[in-house]
């Protein structure tokens, strides 16, 4: 029961992560809109939106799981006291601080006020970090 609440807190990290970023990280401004234009990508608004919300919610469940595992691996080297465990606290703090500051959330927090849009391209490797801590997790919690 306690894992599945884990996973179900998880996922409900994520997906208030999508809405926030949905929410409140919009597409650019008037004056970013001339240059983007010029620019030979050009992306719709709503269609940036959409892909900053995925980003920041792929991000925000990433952070929410590499918390998890850094809780869980801590844990088990106060048990064991392995150098495999350490290793594992590590990747995961660096994990953890991309999916950070990778987040659209974490750019408008610190001043970025408007976000561009991710494409598609830059919101893949998003999903497979999610994707990798997610295997993280499952292992962990098994």
């Amino acid at each position: 029961m306690r894992k599945v609440l884990i996973v179900l807190t998880v996922i409900l990290i994520g997906l208030i992560g999508a809405f926030l970023g949905y929410r409140y990280v919009g597409p650019p401004g008037p004056g970013e809109v001339e240059r983007i234009i010029q620019s030979p990508c050009v992306i719709d608004p709503a269609t940036a939106r959409l892909y900053t919300a995925i980003k920041a919610g792929l991000t925000s469940l990433s952070a929410a799981i590499g918390i998890v595992l850094l809780w869980i691996y801590g844990n088990l080297y106060r048990k064991v006291r392995s150098e495999f465990t350490l290793g594992l606290m590590v990747a995961t703090s660096a994990l953890l601080v991309y999916a950070v500051t990778a987040n659209p959330l974490f750019h408008r927090l610190v001043g970025h006020t408007r976000a561009i849009g991710p494409g598609p391209v830059l919101v893949v490797p998003d999903f497979f970090i999610a994707l990798a801590l997610a295997v993280l997790l499952y292992l962990a919690l098994k």
